[in-house]
């Protein structure tokens, strides 16, 4: 019933926040990404957009710590997906789903997994913060290890798919023309 209060009252805060960040990196993603692959090659500006992505992140890392002690707890939604997970686990016993949601009790491999996916398919924001504890809202070493290699792979791995599809496109342009 927690959750169902959870969402009620900050349901809308989530909503305008997701939104909020899904502009930003589909601007960046699809705009500001592809405009410095193609102008500055693909080593150089997976370089320039790995600074890009560690400066915003951590700068939107350090506002969501900053709202969570001083104002609203959990403006993404992810401390209440991780509270839901425990409530489950004790309600249920430790069934498979619902162990996915508290990461100290997955395998080295689980959480290694999820780190890949996160970093791939999200941004190192989104990354850090789920991988985090519960309610943890600073940066330690651990903190730091894993924002840095999600910085890292997250942005060699869409820059390489940015540097393909520009590729691509120029070949099918060139053939065209």
């Amino acid at each position: 019933m927690r959750l169902l209060q959870a969402i009620r009252e900050r349901g809308p805060l989530w909503v305008a926040t997701h939104t909020a960040l899904w502009f930003l990196d589909r601007a960046t993603e699809f705009v500001l990404y592809p405009i410095v692959i193609y102008f500055l090659g693909p080593v150089s500006g997976i370089a320039v957009m790995m600074l890009y992505s560690f400066l915003v992140c951590w700068g939107l890392i350090v506002l969501y710590d900053w709202v969570s002690n001083n104002w609203i707890r959990d403006t993404l939604g992810f401390e209440t997906l991780k509270e839901a997970g425990e409530g489950f686990e004790g309600w249920l016993g430790r069934t498979w789903p619902f162990t996915l949601l508290d990461l100290r009790s997955g395998s080295r491999a689980f959480r290694a997994g999820l780190f890949v996916y996160l970093s791939v398919m999200f941004d190192p924001m989104t990354c850090l913060i789920i991988m985090r504890p519960k309610d943890r809202h600073a940066m330690g070493i651990g903190e730091w290890k894993t924002f840095l290699g999600s910085v890292v792979l997250s942005n060699v791995s869409w820059g390489i798919l940015i540097w393909f599809g520009i590729e691509t496109i120029t070949e099918l342009w060139g053939m065209i023309w």
